[in-house]
């Protein structure tokens, strides 16, 4: 099967995306462009494309024969190869010892990670080195899956690597972060809009959680 909104990609980031296939055997699409390939909900111009087995220095040569001998290479090590193409899309290759909770859905040119799993990985980096593009995806994702179910799913994934209450925390916690422009591809919201829905999730949440302990 072919991603249900695959359109949303401009020329240059569709050409990249059908070069993926030259990785589609250890790699899987994820990030805000695996999202947005399911949802439509904004626009992201980047690929994060995940593997469950660590970099080696093959990667460059099949990313040079892929892409062309003028790729800018940002990052180059066993966990993160990052470059940019001679056409300035940014892509990584992410080595990510997590096994999906849910599956893979397979797709041509590459495959992707469910949207609960990215739901999970979202949840991971929220609790660590968030942007606010990650909040804005979570917003989204809280919308089809409950806060609940995206933590027990993460808890599941990254066992005591991920922590509930500092993932609680930092989903309401905005006063370190940059407030940047978002290219929302069907309703638009405002950066108010979308902290006041994160902060009610989070107390609904929390607010059930001590209610269940109080009634056992």
């Amino acid at each position: 099967m072919s991603a249900p909104y695959i359109k949303t990609l401009d020329k240059d980031r569709l050409e990249v995306y059908k070069k993926l296939y030259a990785f589609s055997d250890k790699f899987i699409l994820a990030g805000g462009t695996a999202i947005m390939l399911q949802i439509n909900h904004r626009k992201s111009y980047d690929f994060d494309c995940f593997s469950n087995v660590p970099l080696n220095k093959k990667l460059l040569l099949k990313v040079r024969q892929t892409f062309g001998d003028d790729i800018n290479v940002q990052v180059d090590n066993s966990d993160l190869f990052l470059f940019i193409t001679s056409n300035g899309v940014k892509i990584d290759f992410v080595y990510f010892p997590y096994t999906p909770t849910t599956g893979v859905i397979k797709s041509k040119p590459i495959s992707m990670f469910a949207l609960e799993d990215l739901a999970s990985n979202k949840a991971y980096v929220i609790g660590r080195r968030a942007t606010w593009r990650d909040y804005v995806d979570i917003f989204f994702l809280i919308k089809k899956f409950t806060l609940d179910s995206i933590i027990k799913n993460s808890q599941k994934k990254f066992k005591g690597e991920f922590s509930e209450k500092l993932f609680l925390e930092q989903l309401v916690y905005f006063d370190d972060l940059e407030i940047v422009p978002i290219d929302f591809l069907q309703r638009t919201y405002t950066s108010e809009e979308i902290m006041e829905d994160l902060q009610t999730a989070v107390h609904k949440y929390t607010s059930l959680k001590i209610s269940k302990k109080l009634t056992k």
